[in-house]
């Protein structure tokens, strides 16, 4: 085991239910806007269980605001089955429910099973899955404890390790039947599993909202009231517990608590709050609605300039599909209640996890009783002032995340007239496809085939024939068939490339090497354009342009040599049939004349070597060409497939807003989250975009070898090429806007010393926690006040010295000012849940609907509160 000063340490934090879930997404929203993604901090996990159907595909639907998505593998299914199946005899002769479940009870699941409310089917729930959902534990406690996971976390969050220990959180909801009626076998499950891992003493912690007093719904009432007993139950040291889930030798017993801490944390009224869709007669939970944020930008932001635009790349606006005012500058509405329990028992996890105030009010935590019983419970309360930096954040990469796209697959006029025809004639001759340096080659290439100086040669075989002297005679046929077989041995007969049976080893020679300087030219502008897709000046759009210009030129130039060619052989095969029909001359036939006989000896060797290379070159040419077409197809398709990313990245402006509190901070002329929004959008540029493309680049290299081969070997619909763009804006624009002055925001709202020693007292007295009034345990009340320090930071806590008690401890931290307020011991007997009219709903649930709010029927004796 490894100890730190810092505050990290492994965490798996399972929700069950649906207040459970509620708790998730809360943390993995703050835990989202500060770090990114999940996989940057794979130390923390998390796993939700449910019952209900609706709440699952809620768990990785479009987020409500202040909530974060799910991943899917984050969600564990744990759907009730039909009566029979629960009947049926298992390997060991006994069915699942022999013994602790009243078998009645199965007749009233309805045809799509559901819990219902009641705690028992939430066990039976955990029951019947107990096998694959403890191997699902078991593999997130395995994946959170990896050293490799932790060292990562550490990197991306920059905190520091307090324990490579690892720590449970068990949220869950009282109040309704899945969350409250597996939560102690969740934990008594996780430890038994923590103990086989090599871990004494497990630190389980739960965070269990329970609904306040006065709520209505009789079954909520009688779940509470039950669960509190259960847990009053087994927190005492001589109970044991002992459960058998399945036919394998899987008895579990522990007379130890579940838990090491509880806390539990008051809710908001609304019948079973656990389920995804109250009952008939219950007062449903209303998600928050958003409020008027404001927030200040960093001094480095503030000395951007405003207008700062290069060659007009970059515009949130670009696509007209998202707009710097509309879709990505959600809507703010009235603020909403501070007093959120899922925001509370959130907070419980990320303040042990990511601060110093979870380390410093375990140190001020009295003394646990000697004999481990869990007779009293912790509760809080936390008021916070902040600002949106997340919420600024994730709306400003949804902008850029947008143009950077965009950008991808949609062409600059700009760029293409100034950039690609000059960067097509560089390459151009890099490639080696300049006709000059093409020709010269091939000349060296017959040269060296025929190992003579081909044109001396013809030269030589030539001049002889010549007619000379006054006369101008014809020489004899015979010299002239010998010479012309010579010539076509040598440099091939007209249209020979159509036959190659007839080419000569000169043209067969000449046709390799163009298969291979063209095999050659291919790969290379393949691969030159290929570099092109990874380069932010080309990308998707630029690389096709780029290749559609570079197959003009070669279109035009393969054309002008097909031309030459033509012409040359036309030219070369009528001086040949002259040469032949001389050569062969027989009486009757007609003589050329000595200048038409002369021309065609001069005329057929030179032009038939002269088409010869034009051949060659223009073999070259279409060689290449059609190896960019296949490549221009690809390219094509990727940017194709690119472009699809921009109406997900369109649909995602509209999900995950910040979840807005009356506290919350703004400064200079800003005074929500879109106009701070705006305001960073207004001091981005085409540096930015192009930097921010360098960096998806690196991480595309790094995963798949670059965008190219990540689009067209992409099987999960371009989906990691989606998240590596939005993470790597997220990071990017995290480092951009780089720290806030807090303290300048807080004095900027607040304005005087008196003004924030006003707030700061009343702030401070509404952190009281709210789920039990006055009483013995106020007197082991902790306090901690968390703010910045330095230059604006210290007369702020100057101020809260003046107002606040004396005796509240203090935590420094840079991105809020928070108050809270902790009783770390409340007796389970003085809770108002043990009420009378709790009590009365907890009788009546056997009484009148003969059936018990407890998971089982074998205990016979539950220990009550009141019990000595």
């Amino acid at each position: 085991e490894e100890n730190g000063p810092g505050t990290l340490q492994p965490t798996l934090v399972i929700g069950a239910g649906f207040t459970g879930l509620r708790i998730l997404q809360r943390l993995r929203k703050h835990l989202g806007d500060r770090f990114g993604a999940e996989d940057r901090i794979p130390a923390v996990r998390t796993l939700y269980i449910d019952t209900d159907p609706d709440a699952l595909a809620i768990a990785t639907a479009d987020p409500a605001p202040g909530l974060a998505r799910l991943r899917p593998e984050d969600v564990y299914a744990a759907r009730l089955n039909r009566a029979q199946h629960y009947l049926k005899p298992r390997l060991s002769g006994r069915s699942l429910i022999e013994g602790w479940f009243d078998s009645q009870l199965l007749y009233r699941l309805p045809r799509n099973p559901m819990t219902m409310g009641l705690r028992v089917f939430g066990r039976l729930a955990f029951c019947d899955h107990y096998r694959p959902l403890i191997q699902k534990i078991q593999a997130e406690l395995e994946a959170c404890l990896a050293p490799a996971a932790m060292t990562t976390t550490l990197g991306t969050t920059g905190l520091a390790l307090r324990s490579n220990r690892p720590r449970v959180y068990i949220a869950a909801g009282l109040g309704g039947g899945t969350g409250s009626g597996m939560f102690l076998d969740l934990a008594y499950t996780v430890r038994a599993r923590l103990k086989r891992l090599g871990y004494a003493d497990p630190e389980i912690i739960g965070i269990l909202p329970v609904p306040p007093d006065g709520e209505q719904h009789p079954q909520t009432l009688a779940n509470v009231y039950a669960s509190l007993t259960e847990l009053h139950h087994y927190g005492r040291a001589e109970t044991l517990f002992s459960a058998n889930y399945d036919d394998r030798p899987s008895l579990l017993r522990d007379t130890a608590p579940p838990f090491r801490q509880v806390y539990l944390l008051p809710g908001l009224p609304g019948g079973l709050s656990n389920t995804a869709t109250p009952p008939a007669g219950s007062t449903p939970t209303q998600s928050p609605s958003l409020s008027r944020g404001s927030i200040s930008l960093s001094g480095a932001m503030r000395n951007a300039p405003m207008n700062a635009r290069s060659s007009g790349v970059w515009s949130p606006s670009r696509s007209g599909a998202i707009g710097t005012a509309s879709a990505l500058a959600s809507p703010e509405a009235p603020p909403a209640a501070d007093r959120d329990p899922c925001t509370l028992g959130a907070d419980v996890i990320r303040l042990d996890l990511l601060t110093g105030v979870g380390r410093l009010i375990d140190e001020a935590m009295p003394a646990r009783p000697s004999d481990s019983n869990l007779s009293n419970v912790r509760t809080l309360g936390v008021i916070r002032f902040g600002w949106p930096r997340g919420e600024v954040i994730a709306r400003t990469q949804r902008v850029l995340a947008h143009s950077l796209v965009d950008h991808w697959v949609s062409p600059s006029p700009d760029h293409i007239r100034s950039m690609i025809p000059n960067w097509i004639g560089e390459r151009w001759s890099a490639m080696g496809l300049d006709p000059g340096h093409l020709e010269a080659q091939f000349r060296q290439v017959i040269q060296n085939t025929a190992q003579c100086h081909v044109e001396s040669t013809i030269t030589a075989m030539t001049n002889p024939l010549l007619p000379k002297g006054w006369l101008n005679r014809l020489p004899e046929p015979d010299r002239v068939s010998v010479v012309v077989d010579q010539l076509r041995r040598l440099i091939g007969r007209p249209s020979s490339a159509s036959s190659p049976q007839h080419q000569t080893e000169v043209e067969s020679a000449l046709a390799h090497f163009a298969d291979r300087l063209a095999d050659v030219a291919a790969t290379d502008a393949r691969q030159l354009f290929s570099e092109l897709f990874e380069l932010p000046d080309f990308r998707p759009a630029g690389t096709e342009e780029a290749i559609r210009q570079f197959l003009a030129v070669l279109d035009q130039t393969s054309g002008i040599f097909s031309k030459q060619a033509v012409t040359l052989e036309l030219a070369s095969g009528s001086a040949f049939d002259l040469l032949v029909g001389y050569a062969h001359f027989q009486r009757g036939m007609r003589k050329p004349s000595a200048a038409e006989f002369t021309d065609a000896l001069r005329r057929y060797p030179e032009t038939q070597y002269q088409a010869v290379i034009a051949r060659a070159q223009v073999h070259v040419f279409q060689y290449v060409r059609s190896r960019l077409i296949d490549l221009l197809s690809n390219v094509e398709t990727c940017r194709h497939r690119v472009e699809g990313l921009l109406p997900l990245l369109t649909a995602e402006a509209t999900v995950g807003h910040h979840l807005a509190t009356q506290r919350d901070l703004f400064l200079l002329e800003c005074s929500s989250v879109s106009e701070s929004t705006k305001r960073f959008l207004e001091v981005l540029n085409d540096d930015d975009l192009m930097a921010l493309d360098r960096r998806v680049q690196v991480t595309l290299q790094e995963r798949h070898g670059g965008l190219l081969p990540a689009c067209m070997n992409a099987t999960d619909g371009l989906a990691d090429i989606l998240t590596i763009i939005q993470e790597t804006t997220r990071a990017y624009l995290d480092e951009r806007l780089g720290e806030v002055d807090l303290a300048g925001m807080f004095w900027q709202r607040y304005g005087t010393p008196d003004a924030i020693g006003r707030e700061m007292a009343r702030a401070f007295e509404e952190a009281q926690p709210a789920l039990i009034g006055p009483g013995p345990w106020t007197k082991n009340e902790i306090a901690v006040f968390v703010g910045p320090t330095g230059l604006g930071g210290d007369p702020i806590r100057e101020v809260a010295v003046a107002v606040l008690p004396p005796t509240i401890l203090a935590e420094e931290t840079r991105d809020e000012v928070l108050l809270l307020r902790e009783y770390p011991a409340v007796p389970l007997a003085a809770l108002p849940q043990f009420g009378p009219v709790w009590a009365a709903a907890y009788r009546a649930a056997y009484e009148i609907q003969q059936t018990t709010a407890h998971t089982r029927v074998d205990i016979t004796r539950w220990v009550d509160v009141d019990s000595v």
